[in-house]
């Protein structure tokens, strides 16, 4: 038996849809703050990644010792994501406050 592991279907299936949601997400500031498009912009591609987190942690062993490269790259992802909608929420509310 031969066995090979094939990770171009890892980089097929999940690294370039978080690289696309990532740059659709660094994107997103050229969207104009008035009308609060932005922001549930920014819901929509985070809830579009925590999807993907959901499908990855399906896919992965679940009984490894150490976290898996492509698990830590997606919760790194996710977590630029998260901050860039925190900091979108805050420019909202100091726009609003002037």
């Amino acid at each position: 038996f031969t066995i090979k592991r094939r990770p171009f279907l890892h980089v097929i299936n999940f690294l370039l849809p978080i690289l696309f949601f990532l740059s659709l997400d660094l994107a997103s500031f050229f969207i104009s703050d008035c009308r609060g498009e932005k922001l549930g912009f920014k819901v929509t591609v985070l809830l579009a990644i925590s999807v993907l987190l959901l499908i990855l942690n399906d896919i992965l062993p679940c009984m490894s010792n150490n976290t898996p490269l492509i698990a830590v790259y997606c919760i790194g992802v996710f977590t630029l994501m998260m901050v860039s909608l925190l900091e979108t929420v805050l420019m909202m509310f100091l726009m609003e406050r002037e």
